[in-house]
């Protein structure tokens, strides 16, 4: 499993890189932060999507595996989210002197979904209360990514080399996350 995870992170970097700095405007003095911070995130929701297929199909030792490691990589784009956030980084999220609307939809929705999970790794009274935070985590996600960048998600003519956005492809595993542990609510079983 180590290794899939390691191939998805090189996986989406590969992705980034393409779209952004060979069919994109990105300079690569924009790789170590901003670019990596990218791939990290997009690896982050792909994670996140083979836990929840893993869940589904009831093997939970890479549910977990998948879990943890969506948690890591989600853990490490807040920390680069949040050293870079700025005007300069990202414009639409600030207004002349403050965070605008869709800047606090945004974060507000990244820290909640990022809370959720790392409350998953507490133990809740039930099984069904522990998946249902995982779903609403997921879907927490994925408003995230509609706050980021949905404005430019129907326009294929804009998207670098024809590649869809990261928050486009991010949007969809981590919608389709939520549903698929939504779908695998239960009874009220023991959590384990």
């Amino acid at each position: 499993m180590i290794r899939i995870a390691i191939a998805i992170l090189l996986a989406c970097i590969a992705y980034t890189l393409l779209r952004y700095v060979v069919f994109g405007p990105i300079a690569t003095d924009q790789i170590p932060a901003f670019l990596l911070n990218k791939a990290v995130s997009m690896a982050s929701v792909t994670l996140l999507f083979g836990a929840a297929v893993s869940h589904r199909r009831g093997l939970p030792d890479q549910t977990h595996f998948y879990g943890l490691a969506a948690l890591q990589a989600g853990y490490v784009h807040l920390i680069l989210s949040l050293a870079m956030l700025s005007k300069a980084y990202y414009p639409t999220f600030f207004t002349q002197d403050t965070m605008s609307m869709r800047g606090q939809l945004a974060i507000g929705s990244g820290v909640l979904g990022a809370y959720g999970f790392w409350l998953i790794r507490y133990r809740l009274p039930t099984k069904s209360i522990k998946i249902a935070l995982q779903a609403l985590s997921s879907l927490a996600v994925a408003g995230h990514l509609v706050a980021m960048d949905s404005i430019g998600w129907s326009d294929a003519t804009n998207w670098h080399g024809g590649l869809p956005p990261i928050s486009l492809i991010g949007f969809l595993l981590a919608a389709v996350s939520g549903i698929l542990f939504l779908l695998s609510i239960r009874g009220d079983e023991p959590a384990r």
